[in-house]
């Protein structure tokens, strides 16, 4: 079961960073063609944000035991 979960974790670890991606390359791009990002991107991109480091630090702290 406790496999079972980490795995589940590495899975949406892995499409947290896609989406990420996805979104910071949708703000380069608004940027560039002078468009406002407004504070709905930079809610989403910190909300994606904290989740990736708190994904990464949950497997790493449990990889150690």
């Amino acid at each position: 079961m406790i496999e079972n979960k980490r795995k589940l974790l590495e899975w949406l670890l892995m499409i947290n960073l896609v989406i990420l991606g996805a979104l910071v390359g949708f703000g380069v791009k608004k940027y560039y063609n002078g468009e406002l990002i407004k504070s709905s991107y930079w809610l989403n991109s910190t909300i994606l944000i904290v989740g990736c480091f708190s994904a990464y630090y949950y497997l790493n702290k449990n990889s150690s035991k």
